[in-house]
């Protein structure tokens, strides 16, 4: 006997595994972000530290 959800199952299944993929990408994009802050804060701090730092145009 054949089981009568299979399709339903399947799309329950394909809609779980492109979620997981997009929280995957979504978690990379979050380090990148936190990478980036931490970049940025000690650019600021060497800048100011050698009074390289000009004020924006």
């Amino acid at each position: 006997m054949e089981n009568p959800y299979e399709h339903q199952q399947a799309q329950l299944l394909s809609r779980i595994v492109s979620n997981v993929e997009i929280n995957d990408d979504n978690a990379d994009i979050a380090k990148l972000s936190e990478m980036w802050a931490a970049y940025d804060s000690s650019v600021q701090i060497h800048l100011e530290s050698t009074n390289s730092l000009s004020e924006p145009l």
